[in-house]
């Protein structure tokens, strides 16, 4: 069973954080600034180290402690409500629009 949750864990933090920096990435840059889209990044870094952590725990069928496993439950929450709330912010996306800065020009 621990393999099974572990896989699950490790699937949604590697997807969550490619969906944070494919859609939700530009958006905050349109909106909001680089600086600020400097904490989406940090976001999906934090998901895609951990998902690969669990990853390998699972594959190598070492438990994972119960502790460790609710962090990253409450990270993976944080970044889908991270993920809902910028995708209400603009249809930004990193291929059908040009940069933000080159629009005021």
């Amino acid at each position: 069973m621990d393999l099974l949750i572990q896989l699950l864990v490790a699937t949604a933090s590697l997807l969550l954080a490619f969906a944070l920096w494919y859609r939700a990435m530009p958006r905050v840059i349109a909106a909001r600034g680089r600086m600020r889209a400097m904490a989406t990044w940090a976001q999906g870094m934090a998901l895609s180290v951990y998902g690969g952590m669990f990853l390998s725990a699972a594959l190598a069928d070492v438990a994972v402690p119960t502790m460790m496993l609710i962090g990253q439950l409450c990270l993976i929450a944080s970044g889908c409500t991270h993920l809902h709330r910028t995708t209400e912010l603009s249809s930004q996306s990193w291929t059908n629009t040009p940069c933000p800065k080159a629009m005021h020009k």
